[in-house]
Formats: structure tokens, C-alpha cells, sequence
């Protein structure tokens, strides 16, 4: 018999469909699928998947979401796929499973969009003034590889090195991660409006009425920051008010702020949180699941490398060996091959769906 780590876990986009949807089937879930104007690297159709457990009308709803970076997609599918098939669904709410919210991102191996942009630093309001990243814009043309040798890849670290010692290593990482909106072509780019994966997830929050709810708990798997197979639940958005008290009543002391405390990962713009604070009801908040894999390097070189392979004029070569090898390396640094990585993944899963129950009727007690 399979172990769950080799029966949750995919070996790329359409495995991963397949069996979240398989997994579906057998909990008797609802499913829709919001179809994606692109296709795969093998001509495959993109789809983000939804899955509905629970009463249509609950007031109190669970929202679980994995592939916002594409290439992460593998970690939340999995724990997706263990909780339709093992997870208990509390009284009076209704769990909402959105599957491969960046379906391009999953099937090519990219954290991006098709537009190269980060979905989770596209959810700012464009109506109003663009974030600003002034050092970005500094270190935009040393963050670009001019090819992929070996010499390449020195000169443009040595120049992200002369940076960091001019500004400090934690001013030059935030300003390469927290996200910018004035070059295309960039690392962590926000877009100019919103990407066709954020207009998926407006159109689940109608389709499902979210934003009419009572209570709306919106948890977004993502994977590679953090130490190895450790979850780092984050609160994104500033640590006051209800939204925050009620996160700390899920997590208690597991849970850090992104804006205060020194989380993994740096404060960042056009976070998914953004959208629900801007759209959901002042019960509505979003929190990152982050499993950390290995260590985060200032210069981020495989992101680097597989940005560059995206910007080559031309079709990428989907099986070409440099293609392969940067694609591989990319998905171990997001989806390590490790059995205990994957097991410590679901293990800490079934914690928080555990801490989630008694968060449940806790917050109807009030």
C-alpha cells in the first residue's frame, strides 16, 4: 500500500489535478472549474479547480488555497487532498478548496503568471497610486542574468554583494522580494493591472457569495521560506484589530506578523490579504501557511536563472537540458523530493485542521 506522501503528493500539474479532483469525487465534494485562457508546455488545458464541502448557505466558511506560485502548488494540493479524504468539516461552516489558483505558474514550473507577474504582489487597488521600490529600481539590471554561465551568474552575485554592503543584506532582500510595478521584465513584478489568475479568484469570491459570510478564514499554502519543514503560519496584513485577534485565537503563539516581528519573510505589497480586506467583511482575513525548504539566499539564483529562461526572445524549449535542469531545480527548492519534508508537511496539515475545529466553535461562541 502507498504511503500518503506518494498518494497526495503530484508529479506535475495534471497529477495533481487528477487526484485532488479524484479526492473530491470520493468526499463528495461540489466541484466548478474557472477555465485559463493559456495552455500548458504539452498543449494542456489550465483550469483553477473549486471544491465546495458543507451546506451552500453556511455563514462560516474555510477557504484553503494552493498554486498562488505556481511552482508551489504541490505542498497545499497535497494537504488539500488529505483533508477531502480525512478532514471533518464543523458545524454551521463550509469549507471552500481552490485548487491551482496560478494553473500557468503550476504546469511550467514558475512562481509567475504567463505575464511574469507574482500574483501575491497583484492584489494592490490600481485605482490608487502604485507602491513604490525605489532600491529596486537600483538593483533591477544586476538582479537580471545576461546568460546562464558560470561567469554570468558571478558577476551579477558580486554586484548584488556590493549592494548589500552598501545598504545592508536585509534592505536589498526586501527591496528584491517585497514586489515592484516599473519593470516587466523584473523579479517579483505586481503587473500594471489585475492577471487573469487574481480575476479567477474575484469570481470565486462572487460565485460564492465570500464576502456575505459571517466569518471567512482564508489559508494560503506556500513553500520555501522558513527552516526546512517547519510551517510558519504569517499574518500579513498590520497586527490590530479584529481580523488580527481572530488569527491569534486560531494560531496563538505559532502565529507571526509579517509587519512586526520579525516573520521569514520580509513585509511585501499586493498580498492576497490586501484583496480580502478591501472586499471580505471585517471577520474575512487571509493568513500564509509557509513551509520553509532551504535556505533563502539574498540573490535568489534559481529564480534568477528561470527568469532568465523566460526571457530568451523566442518559445521556450520545454526539453531543452538547460530548460530541464533549471525547471528540476526550481521545483526542489519548492517541493523538496525529501519523504520527511513531505511528511513533516502533512503531519503539521493535520495540526492545524485540528486547531482550526476548536478555532470553530470557539468563534460561534462569541
Amino acid at each position: 500500500m502507498k504511503s500518503p506522501v506518494e498518494r497526495f503528493f503530484s508529479l506535475d500539474y495534471s497529477d495533481a489535478r487528477q487526484k485532488f479532483l479524484h479526492a473530491a469525487a470520493i468526499a463528495g465534494g461540489q466541484h466548478r472549474e474557472y477555465a485559463h485562457s493559456t495552455t500548458g508546455p504539452l498543449g494542456e488545458r489550465l483550469t483553477t479547480d473549486v471544491v465546495w464541502l458543507g451546506r451552500t448557505d453556511a455563514r462560516n466558511i474555510l477557504v484553503l488555497q494552493s498554486g498562488t506560485h505556481g511552482v508551489e502548488l504541490y505542498c497545499g494540493s497535497a494537504c488539500m487532498i488529505d483533508i477531502l479524504l480525512h478532514g471533518r468539516v464543523p458545524d454551521s461552516w463550509a469549507f471552500c478548496l481552490i485548487h491551482a489558483v496560478n494553473p500557468w505558474g503550476s504546469a511550467w514550473g514558475r512562481r509567475e503568471t504567463e505575464d511574469n507577474i507574482d500574483l501575491n504582489r497583484n492584489y494592490i487597488d490600481f485605482d490608487a497610486a502604485l507602491p513604490r521600490n525605489d532600491l529596486y529600481r537600483d538593483i533591477h539590471a544586476d538582479l537580471l542574468l545576461r546568460d546562464l554561465s558560470g561567469a554570468g551568474l558571478s558577476e551579477s552575485n558580486a554586484a548584488i554583494d556590493r549592494a548589500a554592503e552598501k545598504y545592508g543584506s536585509r534592505a536589498v532582500l526586501t527591496a528584491r522580494s517585497a514586489g515592484q510595478y516599473e519593470f516587466p521584465d523584473g523579479l517579483h513584478y505586481g503587473g500594471l493591472r489585475p492577471s487573469a489568475s487574481r480575476l479567477i479568484v474575484e469570481a470565486v469570491i462572487k460565485d460564492y457569495a465570500l464576502v456575505d459570510r459571517a466569518n471567512v478564514v482564508v489559508l494560503d499554502y506556500h513553500t520555501g521560506a522558513g527552516p526546512f519543514g517547519y510551517c510558519e503560519p504569517i499574518y500579513l496584513g498590520q497586527p490590530t484589530g479584529i481580523r488580527y485577534r481572530l488569527a491569534k485565537t486560531l494560531f496563538g503563539s505559532w502565529l507571526t506578523s509579517q509587519r512586526s516581528d520579525g516573520a521569514v519573510t520580509p513585509p511585501q505589497t499586493g498580498l492576497g490579504s490586501e484583496l480580502w480586506e478591501r472586499v471580505g467583511c471585517d471577520r474575512a482575513y487571509l493568513l500564509a501557511l509557509e513551509f520553509g525548504t532551504y535556505p533563502m539566499t539574498l540573490a535568489g539564483g534559481i529564480l534568477r536563472q528561470d527568469s532568465y529562461l523566460h526571457r530568451k526572445p523566442g518559445q521556450l524549449d520545454w526539453h531543452a537540458s538547460e530548460t530541464k535542469t533549471i525547471k528540476n531545480a526550481l521545483r526542489e527548492e519548492y517541493d523538496p523530493c525529501s519523504p520527511l519534508w513531505r511528511r513533516l508537511v502533512l503531519n503539521q496539515n493535520r495540526v492545524i485542521i485540528e486547531q482550526f475545529e476548536t478555532y470553530a466553535l470557539s468563534v460561534l461562541s462569541d
